[in-house]
């Protein structure tokens, strides 16, 4: 459907009066609620009568429950062992050097490429645009020797 200014001002009434209708409805809501009565706040707790001594452990059943595990004890050292053997010898620093120098000079290149590459492009659209400025200055020559 297209959009015209009949159609803009239908749908301008009707959100109005939905608007309206939802303003009458939270005022009447609002009216509701303030003539309900406030609740009284609730009343502390009365305290009770205090309860008969409890037994005093003397008489019970020992428990059957197993209690914590107990710190553990001091760390026991020994004499100190011979030194062991030489372990195996770690990669070769010189060859993973090499080999990143590589991929340096391998990512160099790509990049003097690309280079190359986009100043070949910036020279061609620079070609273009003076080629393209010539021909507007010829057809405006043009177009004046015709007048």
């Amino acid at each position: 459907m297209a959009v015209t200014n009949y159609n803009m001002r239908k749908a301008v009434e009707e959100t109005i009066k939905v608007a309206e209708k939802a303003i009458f409805e939270v005022t009447r809501a609002h009216a509701r609620i303030d003539s309900l009565p406030t609740p009284e706040p609730p009343a502390a707790p009365q305290k009770g009568e205090r309860g008969a001594a409890g037994r005093d452990g003397r008489d019970g059943a020992a428990s059957t429950v197993p209690g914590p595990s107990g710190p553990p004890g001091p760390a026991g050292r020994g004499d100190r062992g011979e030194r062991g053997e030489r372990g195996p010898a770690g990669p070769d620093t010189a060859e993973a050097l090499a080999a990143a120098n590589a991929a340096v000079a391998a990512l160099r290149k790509e990049v003097a490429d690309m280079q190359l590459t986009v100043n070949a492009i910036y020279d061609q659209n620079r070609q273009a645009k003076d080629y393209i400025e010539y021909l507007k200055t010829k057809a405006a020559a043009r177009k004046q020797c015709r007048t």
